[in-house]
């Protein structure tokens, strides 16, 4: 179910803040982006779980990722749990126009930075 379709609508309705990044992957077609995570907020404000929701951005380009060599060299197994919060939304922002940069360990360096053509909110 598309929930909005709109940057505007997008930022003004949601509050990515404290979110977790599940997975990245591209679409079926090579074309978009699509970013899937668990919606923090659907339990502060009451229910029993968090929501899974699809952000897709369509015909994405100029996309830059920001992964510290901690995340990649930490493997072991008692590890793992600490680094899941590399992946918890701290900033979602649009610093121009059709750019998106989310922030996750960093305020100051962008987790991913991307332009896109357009985008879509969806509860999966």
């Amino acid at each position: 179910m598309i929930l909005a379709n709109n940057i505007k609508n997008i930022l003004n309705e949601f509050d990515f803040t404290d979110s977790i990044v599940t997975n990245v992957r591209l679409s079926d077609n090579l074309l978009d982006l699509e970013l899937i995570l668990n919606y923090y907020w659907d339990i502060q404000e009451g229910k029993e779980e968090c929501r899974d929701l699809q952000i897709t951005f369509k015909r994405y380009c100029n996309v830059k990722f920001h992964i510290d060599k901690e995340l990649i060299t930490n493997t072991g197994t008692e590890q793992q749990g600490q680094n899941y919060s590399w992946f918890t939304i701290v900033r979602f922002e649009e610093p121009e126009d059709k750019r998106i940069n989310i922030y996750t360990t960093d305020y100051s360096i962008p987790w991913l930075s991307l332009d896109y053509g357009e985008i879509i909110l969806e509860e999966l």
